[in-house]
């Protein structure tokens, strides 16, 4: 009777805990960049719902060198074994040519922190910088936007009404 009494409070016990199951995975879309160039890195929080989970907040970096650029509307799907499962999702970008280590993150559910997986990228320079002429190199070319003719006879239009009715004013 003792025995039985045990086993079903520790099969309970484990019920429980499996419960609270949280897991949390980080990765990142690209491992290289060019200075400048963008990437998302990617947080996914496969939880039960119902579940609080905190996640770490970032204002306007991630590390010192990666910078966010956007921050993206969590999207939430449900998995096939029951759980929810939550993306956060930052387009991130860095202007400095090194390797950037990223931490791992803690997320908190009732007390108990999960960690996510550290990750590394790479932000490479794309050219050779002259330094003994001393000149301001662009990363790109500067884009020249098409000429817009459409935007052109709108206006000349415009300015034609007015000019009609200033007229008719005028002579009325």
């Amino acid at each position: 009777m003792r025995k039985s009494l045990i086993i079903c409070l520790s099969i309970l016990y484990f019920l429980s805990l499996q419960a609270q199951n949280l897991n949390v995975d980080a990765k990142i879309d690209s491992t290289v960049i060019v200075i400048g160039g963008q990437t998302a890195l990617t947080f996914q929080i496969s939880q039960q719902p119902g579940q609080k989970v905190v996640s770490p907040l970032f204002s306007d970096t991630i590390i010192g060198a990666l910078e966010i650029v956007e921050t993206l509307k969590a999207d939430t799907t449900k998995a096939d074994n029951g759980n929810i499962l939550v993306k956060q999702r930052y387009i991130v970008t860095s202007f400095s040519d090194s390797l950037l280590y990223i931490p791992p993150y803690p997320f908190v559910l009732n007390g108990d922190t999960v960690w996510s997986k550290s990750l590394s990228l790479k932000v490479v320079q794309p050219f050779q910088i002259d330094t003994a002429s001393n000149q301001i190199a662009d990363i790109k070319q500067v884009m020249e936007p098409p000429f817009n003719w459409k935007a052109v006879w709108r206006i000349l239009a415009l300015v034609l009404l007015v000019l009609i009715i200033i007229v008719l004013i005028y002579i009325l």
